[in-house]
């Protein structure tokens, strides 16, 4: 296959990329858990401790009305005065006609205050197996990550203020909505290892007839970062029906049907599907140094730091963005943020190190040393599509991977080198589309410059829209508009 992801160039003869897989996925697997399982911080104790019954429900994963997988959630008593809440996905996806299944469990164990005691997490794609499991003790989560390079300890405070995945929505529900609710805290998502922001409103309720049954049913808007979803869940909470971004719905249904997909059609495939139209076609755009696109359908607010500027709406909605590599504005802010190791940029780890200084050897500035590093990634790296979390001692380790595991390397290689380095995330331009896509910026003479190790670009060329930079906890950004933008090229020199 000659994807530009897995070839050396990009050129005009180059197919679709093999772009930012992972950070799509990541979205799909975030909104999912938005449906089923958003969060509601409980501001005081109630009067009488809620019932904790034991409770299986399914549904059906669908994009664009094509059924691409199910997702089951159990709630079940392990013992005296200890819960679990189960949460269990399987999608089955496409990525340039390669077919991906991909699953993620978590649970999470809780005694019949709901207060958490210990959770569980894995990730099972074609790519890796990743596991995490984890106890709270003394408002501290102490968990133990596995990944293909090994184990990791982590510990992450978890106090009053913050909720376990899934478990204050649990207890809202059993004691019961009120149309009008609104609650807003923090709480740790099992997807990214991480603290993020949470919003859930009880909308609106109606009564609803089942078979034979009257039910009520309550509409619940919940946000997780920016990942927004609107639901129709029943008394106690289970979901009925959700639609969410990315085209994604979940349908509450029998188990054997949740289950069978073998009437779903064609298969969606993530990277044509959330391409986007350029509006003309250029010819070589590696070279091209200076850039104006118009971008319709984006609200969020964006930095305007490096080659990159993107001004305010227009009264249309429009909005245009400037890239213009001969321009970079310099950056004002802390060099060290980019120097540290993270867990996902393991720049201190002594294997990391060891191949910067092989790789660097003799390089006499940051300049030259950024340029060595990329073409070194951009040779050695075999390029296959991944459904990974990117972890940059694993890319070591295996040398393979799609854009994310070339830049989570080279970010992880350039700060063991001491260059100021980090991820970009958004779209790039190939064969008069864009598509989602991850590459690298380095600080270099005060300003900040794009790099692609993946297409061998240094500096990278100017068509391209920067949506985040940093971790992956940035990259939630990109399920907030997915699927609702559209761009169109201006000028391209």
């Amino acid at each position: 296959m000659n994807l530009s992801c897995l070839s050396n160039k990009r050129n005009k003869n180059t197919a679709a990329p093999r772009t930012t897989i992972y950070s799509l996925l990541f979205s799909l697997f975030l909104a999912i858990a938005v449906f089923s399982c958003g969060s509601a911080k409980i501001e005081s104790a109630p009067l009488k401790r809620p019932k904790i019954e034991n409770k299986v429900s399914w549904a059906g994963i669908y994009i664009r009305n094509t059924k691409i997988g199910w997702s089951k959630t159990e709630v079940k008593q392990m013992e005296q005065n200890r819960f679990r809440l189960s949460e269990e996905s399987f999608m089955r996806i496409g990525a340039m006609g390669i077919i991906q299944e991909s699953k993620i469990n978590f649970s999470a164990d809780f005694n019949e205050d709901f207060n958490p005691l210990a959770y569980s997490f894995s990730m099972i794609t074609p790519s890796m197996t990743m596991t995490a499991k984890g106890e709270i003790k003394d408002n501290v989560l102490h968990m133990k990550i596995s990944t293909p390079s090994g184990e990791t300890l982590r510990e992450v405070p978890i106090d009053s203020n913050t909720d376990l995945f899934g478990l204050a929505d649990l207890k809202r529900a059993a004691e019961g909505y009120k149309v009008g609710d609104v609650f807003e805290g923090k709480m740790f998502e099992p997807n990214i290892l991480g603290i993020v922001p949470y919003k859930i409103e009880v909308i609106d309720s109606s009564i609803v007839k089942f078979g034979p049954e009257l039910k009520t049913v309550f509409k619940i808007r919940s946000t997780i970062a920016s990942v927004e979803a609107n639901s129709l869940v029943d008394a106690d909470g289970s979901l009925i029906l959700s639609e969410g971004p990315m085209g994604i719905t979940m349908k509450r249904e029998p188990e054997e049907i949740a289950k069978d997909l073998s009437n779903s059609g064609n298969i969606i495939d993530l990277i044509t599907a959330f391409s986007l139209d350029a509006g003309k076609f250029v010819d070589n755009p590696s070279s091209i140094r200076r850039a104006k696109i118009q971008i319709r359908g984006l609200s969020e607010s964006f930095d305007n730091e490096g080659v990159q500027s993107i001004s305010e709406s227009d009264s249309d909605g429009n909005r245009m963005v400037t890239v213009d590599l001969d321009s970079p504005k310099p950056f004002s802010g802390s060099k060290e943020e980019w120097l540290m190791p993270t867990d996902y940029v393991q720049s201190d780890d002594s294997r990391i190190i060891n191949k910067a200084v092989e790789i660097t050897k003799g390089a006499i500035d940051h300049k030259e040393k950024s340029k060595i590093i990329l073409d070194w990634v951009h040779m050695n790296m075999h390029r296959e599509p991944a459904f990974t979390i990117p972890s940059a001692l694993d890319v070591l380790l295996s040398m393979k991977g799609d854009c994310n595991e070339h830049s989570a390397l080279y970010c992880a290689l350039a700060r063991a080198a001491g260059i100021p380095a980090r991820t970009a995330t958004g779209i790039v331009y190939l064969d008069g589309r864009f598509y989602y896509h991850a590459w690298n910026e380095v600080l270099l003479d005060g300003s900040w410059f794009p790099v692609d190790s993946t297409f061998g670009e240094f500096p990278a060329g100017a068509l391209r829209i920067r949506f985040s930079s940093g971790e992956l906890m940035d990259q939630f950004k990109i399920a907030g508009f997915a699927g609702k933008i559209s761009v169109s090229i201006l000028e391209a020199n």
